[in-house]
């Protein structure tokens, strides 16, 4: 328990903890997983996460909580450690040529945006709710990523930024981060998110 009252505990294999996952991963790409995966986007995230042993499942989440109430989580696991998510997110239930395209538009991004290496921590997912931001709810959530990176023995801990989401950008700064140049990541990918890493001691 931090000292705003915040506590930091792992996401549970629960369906209603799936679906929340799923929304706070609808709320930071602002529906761009609705475009690639249709509009059981909810359903399929969902089944996905409640499926261990991969880069999106329960296992890699941490959930924030303030009285009661979970306001904000964090996704992240030790880079190239995880099988990626394509696979679950192929047995949900519902059309499975629709989910195969929308697999494919997955895979896409991630190779526009670039791998992270192995022996770094790689952030998927870091949001807190839109009613609870500015109120220490995000920092709380990195110190947890961190401790989380050190405890896998990572040396860097990395996460992708949009481009023009400068207020994040800031906030990743005052935590130490800085913008590094990953030639892993495309042109059209450079153009969309900023990599940030920091060096763990």
């Amino acid at each position: 328990m931090s000292d705003r009252g915040i506590r930091i505990r792992p996401a549970r294999p629960d369906p209603d903890e799936g679906r929340l996952f799923a929304r706070f991963v609808e709320e930071i790409t602002e529906g761009g997983f609705r475009i690639m995966l249709g509009p059981r986007v909810v359903d399929v995230l969902a089944h996905a996460f409640v499926q261990p042993g991969h880069t999106m499942s329960y296992q890699t989440t941490s959930f924030a909580e303030r009285d009661g109430q979970i306001v904000g989580m964090v996704c992240g696991h030790l880079a190239l450690a995880l099988r990626e998510c394509d696979e679950a997110l192929m047995t949900a239930p519902g059309n499975r040529f629709r989910r195969r395209l929308g697999v494919a538009f997955v895979s896409l991004r991630r190779r526009m945006i670039g791998h992270p290496y192995r022996g770094e921590f790689y952030v998927e997912f870091l949001i807190v709710g839109s009613a609870v931001r500015g109120t220490g709810i995000g920092g709380v959530l990195m110190d947890a990523a961190e401790s989380a990176a050190r405890e896998a023995g990572a040396g860097r801990l990395t996460l992708d930024v949009v481009v023009r989401n400068i207020r994040a950008q800031r906030f990743y700064e005052r935590r130490g981060m800085v913008r590094v140049q990953d030639p892993s990541k495309s042109r059209l990918g450079r153009r969309v998110v900023v990599r940030m890493a920091k060096t763990l001691a």
